[in-house]
């Protein structure tokens, strides 16, 4: 599964009780990166923003924007799901 597929999938996933598996790993993965990161993954795979929009939203750059991303999907790359 791609990155991009697989953050949505994780975001999205909820077992019963209202605590789910995918809200821990997101846990994990966030707390290895800025929390601003999150904050960026949010508007752009929940949110839907385009990298421009998320940029113009955060103050930061367009190539900071997708680095971070890039750096959650290598972070996610390295857990065997």
């Amino acid at each position: 599964m791609a990155g991009e597929e697989r953050l949505h999938a994780i975001a999205c996933a909820e077992s019963p009780g209202g605590h789910s598996d995918a809200r821990m790993l997101l846990d994990w993965v966030f707390n290895r990166h800025p929390h601003s990161s999150r904050t960026i993954a949010v508007l752009h795979y929940i949110d839907g923003l385009t990298l421009e929009q998320v940029a113009a939203e955060t103050g930061m750059s367009i190539s900071g924007v997708r680095q971070r991303l890039r750096k959650l999907r290598e972070t996610l790359r390295e857990i065997q799901l």
